[in-house]
């Protein structure tokens, strides 16, 4: 089964700076509760970027979005995101089923964004909390 939810932790939460991107969200998204997920965060200057944790407990914090109709809102959301659905390896980010953990609730599934490589100049943020 595909999740029903979606991780987010930088600009789909503040503000997706694509007005489609936004436009989509309205329609197919609504806001969840705030959550987290086992992972690292790093600052890309302009926005996050997230990926597994290779240290001890390391958490990212963002908010669940339930998605009310994924099947036209992933789509947009991978191009937002840089994601090759033929070849999840190549593009920027991948999309990825991760184990959400809520504030308020047991955990469960839910899709996340990770980068497929660090680039140059990404700085770790140990909080696990990013901000425009």
């Amino acid at each position: 089964m595909r999740p029903r939810e979606l991780f987010v932790y930088g600009t789909l939460i503040h503000g997706a700076l694509d007005p489609t991107v936004q436009n989509a969200l309205s329609q197919h998204a609504r806001p969840g509760p705030i959550a987290r997920v086992r992972g690292e965060l790093l600052d890309l200057g302009d926005f996050p970027g997230a990926i597994p944790a290779t240290r001890g407990q390391s958490r990212i914090h963002g908010q669940l979005l339930t998605l009310l109709r994924p099947a036209p809102l992933l789509p947009v959301l991978d191009a937002y995101e840089g994601v090759d659905p033929s070849h999840p390896g190549r593009g920027l980010y991948r999309r990825e089923i991760v184990r959400a953990h809520p504030r308020d609730g047991p955990p469960r599934p839910a899709w996340i964004y990770w980068l497929n490589r660090v680039p140059p100049g990404a700085v770790r943020l140990p909080d696990g909390r990013w901000a425009p």
